[in-house]
């Protein structure tokens, strides 16, 4: 992959995330800081997800996936203390 495949895969990635972040966090944190961390992030994904064998990709992404909503869906029942 080149850099500039890298960087539009970047960009990609944190636009499509910005879009789905929900107002209550988008709201609570400084629109610099939430840039940066969605660019850090994805950029740390894409490396993850390219070290994968292409064959495992889809798999090791669904899994990652059902993990994060499941940490997520427990820290937000915990925050409203159902």
């Amino acid at each position: 992959m080149t850099p500039e495949e890298r960087t539009k895969l970047t960009n990609q990635m944190v636009l499509l995330s910005k879009e789905n972040i929900e107002p209550p966090i988008k709201d609570s944190v400084d629109p610099v800081e939430l840039e940066h961390a969605l660019r850090q992030m994805a950029d740390k994904v894409l490396e993850q997800i390219v070290s994968i064998k292409e064959d495992e990709r889809m798999i090791v992404c669904m899994a990652t996936m059902t993990k994060l909503l499941v940490e997520n869906y427990i820290l937000n029942v915990r925050l409203n203390g159902k």
